[in-house]
Parts: C-alpha cells; sequence; structure tokens
C-alpha cells in the first residue's frame, strides 16, 4: 500500500511541478511547494535505496530528476524576475485576492504538509522507540491518543496551523493504527511461508533476540539503519535458510531483496508462533550450517547464512587501537583454499623467523603458510605482512569439513599460532549446543 501511495505521490510531484508554471504568482508558489511536498511524501513511504539497486539506471533517474528540478526553480526565477521588471511584484500579488480558491489552496497546502509531517512523526519514532519494551500495545495507545489530539485541535483552533497541526496527529493515528497489527501479520506470513517447516525470526542486533510477540510492533521492533529490521529463517532438509525480511513500510515479507539481509540466524521451531505468543522462545541461539551455537548476550554475532562474525575477548587479545573487525572470528560455510596457498610455504618453516620482527620484512616479502593439524582434520593457513595493519596482524584460516574459521593473530605471537589456533577452536565449541538433545 506505501509503495503504491509513494508512486502516486511521485506523479503528483511532476504534474504540479509543471502545472504550477502556468498559474498566477500566488498559486504559482503554493503548487510549487505542494509538489515539493509530494516529492517528500513519496521519499518516506518509499524508503531508502539499497546499495545494490544505486546502479547505473539508478544514476541516470537521478540525473533525469536534477535537471528537471532545476529547469522548473529555474522558470520560476524568471516569472519572479519578469514580475519585477515590470513592477508587478508585489505582497499583494503573492498572497492573492482573498477569494475561495485561495482559501482551498491554502488548507490543501497546510493539510499536505500535515500529513508529511504525521508521516515523518511515524517513522521518526518507530526509531525513536526501536529495542524499547513499549509492546504491541503502545502501537494502539499512541493511535488513540494522536487522534483525539487532532479532532480537539480541529475543533478549537480554526486556523492554519490548526489545520497543519491535527493533519500531522491524525495522519500519526492512521499509521498507528494499521500499523498495531504488524505483529499479527508478522506470525502469519512467517506461517504460510514457513510451509509447515520449522521457522524463526531474526533481527540485525542479535543481542536482541526476538523472545516475544511484543518485540514485533510497529515501533517496539528492533530496527537497524543499515541492515533489513527482521529476518525469517525456515529449516527444510538442506538446512536453515534466511528466505525473507520484513518490509515496514509494504507491512509484508520482501521476498525480491532478502539476500541482502546481513542477518544473523536463529534457532527454528515447528512451534515457533505459539512460543512467541506466550513469550518463550529461548535467547542467544544461532543456527549456522549444520551445527547450532548459544552466545551469551555479551559476544557481540552478526552475519548470514554464509558467515557469521563473533566479536568476544574470550578469543584474543590483540594490542593496538584496531576495529573491532580485527577482534573477533569469523565462521565461514564452505570454504575455499586461499589462491595463495599453492605458492605457501609448510607450516613448519614458521620457526625459521621467529626471531626476526615484522620491521625486517619488506612488504613484497609477506610470507605466507599452509599445513595440517596433528591429526591431519584441519587444514591451516596463516598469511602475514599482507592487509590492513600488515606490520602488526597475521590472518590465520582454519578449514575443517565444510566450515572454516578465520581471525587475526598478533605477528609478535606467531610463535603461539598452534595454541591460538586450539583455543579459538576449544571456546568456538564451548558456544556449540547439542540439538539431539532438544525435545
Amino acid at each position: 500500500m506505501a509503495y503504491e501511495i509513494a508512486e502516486t505521490a511521485y506523479w503528483l510531484f511532476f504534474c504540479l511541478a509543471i502545472a504550477c508554471l502556468f498559474l498566477p504568482l500566488y498559486l504559482m508558489w503554493r503548487v510549487g511547494v505542494s509538489s515539493a511536498v509530494f516529492y517528500a511524501i513519496a521519499k518516506i513511504l518509499e524508503g531508502p535505496v539499497h546499495w545494490s539497486d544505486q546502479n547505473f539506471g539508478y544514476a541516470i533517474g537521478i540525473a533525469i530528476l536534477f535537471v528537471f528540478v532545476l529547469a522548473v526553480l529555474a522558470l520560476i526565477v524568471l516569472r519572479f524576475c519578469i514580475s519585477a521588471y515590470r513592477n508587478t511584484l508585489s505582497r499583494d500579488a503573492l498572497m492573492g485576492p482573498e477569494n475561495l480558491g485561495r482559501s482551498i489552496a491554502d488548507v490543501f497546502l497546510c493539510s499536505l504538509f500535515g500529513c508529511f509531517t504525521g508521516l515523518w512523526l511515524a517513522f521518526s519514532l518507530s526509531f525513536v522507540f526501536s529495542g524499547v519494551a513499549v509492546g504491541v500495545n503502545f502501537d494502539v495507545i499512541l493511535s488513540v491518543l494522536a487522534g483525539i489530539a487532532g479532532i480537539v485541535i480541529l475543533g478549537f483552533m480554526r486556523s492554519r496551523l490548526g489545520v497543519a497541526l491535527s493533519s500531522s496527529l491524525i495522519v500519526l493515528s492512521s499509521v498507528s493504527f494499521a500499523a498495531s497489527f504488524q505483529a499479527n501479520r508478522i506470525i502469519e506470513q512467517a506461517e504460510l511461508m514457513s510451509k509447515g517447516q520449522a521457522w524463526c525470526l531474526a533481527t540485525a542486533d542479535f543481542g536482541k533476540s526476538i523472545t516475544d510477540v511484543a518485540q514485533l510492533g510497529f515501533f517496539a521492533m528492533n530496527k537497524s539503519k543499515t541492515y533489513p529490521h527482521l529476518g525469517l529463517w525456515v529449516k527444510d532438509d538442506d538446512g536453515t535458510h534466511l528466505v525473507s525480511h520484513w518490509s515496514i513500510r509494504k507491512q509484508s515479507f520482501d521476498i525480491d531483496t532478502f539476500g541482502r539481509a546481513r542477518i544473523a540466524g536463529c534457532r527454528p521451531d515447528l512451534n515457533y508462533g505459539n512460543l512467541l505468543t506466550v513469550g518463550a522462545v529461548e535467547p542467544g541461539f544461532v543456527v549456522f550450517g549444520d551445527k547450532t551455537y548459544r552466545f551469551p548476550a555479551s559476544v557481540d554475532v552478526r552475519g548470514d547464512a554464509s558467515s557469521l562474525f563473533i566479536d568476544t575477548n574470550v578469543l584474543r587479545n590483540v594490542q593496538g587501537q584496531k576495529p573491532k573487525y580485527f577482534e573477533g572470528v569469523r565462521i565461514v560455510t564452505n570454504p575455499r583454499k586461499p589462491f595463495w596457498a599453492d605458492n605457501a610455504l609448510p607450516i613448519i618453516a614458521i620457526s625459521d623467523i621467529l626471531h626476526k620482527s615484522a620491521d625486517e620484512f619488506e612488504y613484497a616479502d609477506r610470507i605466507a603458510f599452509q599445513g595440517r593439524d596433528r591429526d591431519g582434520r584441519q587444514q591451516i593457513f596463516l598469511q602475514c605482512l599482507s592487509g590492513p595493519y600488515e606490520e602488526q596482524l597475521c590472518w590465520v584460516e582454519v578449514i575443517e569439513g565444510t566450515q572454516g574459521y578465520n581471525f587475526y593473530l598478533p605477528f609478535a605471537k606467531l610463535s603461539e599460532w598452534s595454541d591460538s589456533v586450539a583455543s579459538v577452536l576449544t571456546v568456538l565449541e564451548g558456544f556449540e549446543v547439542d540439538e539431539t538433545t532438544k525435545n
């Protein structure tokens, strides 16, 4: 529904922008401002454009829009200049005659601006209360309060300001009321899309796992400014997959762009909908590949169906001021051997450089090693003096079966690579959950 309204608003923006050029001055600027407000309304309802859609066609569209707006503004300025040259540009010319047409134009413009403000308030408040335990009922309460306030203001303020304020509150009330059914829509659509298979819901913020239906309210739902807000994971014979994400504007699961979602998985359950309703979903679970993990709230987890990044100081203490990316461990599915592995030295050759510091090597002397653990189950790859913080860090990857683990190791601790690999795997195994014991 929101996208259809946005499309209509875009058409009105173009039509009014052209029409205003042929109207008297007092109507020209009013219709021109209305055109701009329609564009703002369309942008709010459309939402942000994903970076993967910002292609050549998108750039052409932006360029055409820019040229169109520039041309309209130039013609409007030209009309003002001509009026000033003819000495017809005055306050009366801009305000217009006191007639019905002007009154309708003023009321329409104030109402339109109120609609824009109401939409902006609704989506702004949805981020203000994002992740806050206000519950589903908050949507209904806000709808009632905003609706009553809008009607009262309309009744007591017989002015253009009153029209704008009442319009914004009534729109806010309408959006809140329509969105109050979001939690039910999510569960119903998820049940349909899962087709009788186990499913679950996850947000981009792992620290705020979905455990209760109250978290699915329009305002209460945890939202991300970068990634989709809510992901639907479904388990089938081939594993657990992210199949879609929820669009708060469409009020439905969006199957067109779900592949872009960076949302860590959850633990599907055939009875997930009922568990949500009674608030009985256990937090912290992530199903990744053929393994299930449970992480405490202190561990930051991000990822998608192909990789899982775990940021925790339990794993390792890398010295120096570096982004968190270098402090965690990434788990990947179906890893490939690094392209440089064929030219790497045997891993036992590490002992030949332990007496040297990173300053003794040139960039061209990047060092790479490969080998296996003592049992022969794990392939191990190390590369030092390459990439970010090359003088301080070594990149380590361990491949075992269909999963791989990679992390950064301080160059000064290269002699401890074996212990580091073992400690990382030990910590990860400590997070694993035996699903055979699940009822």
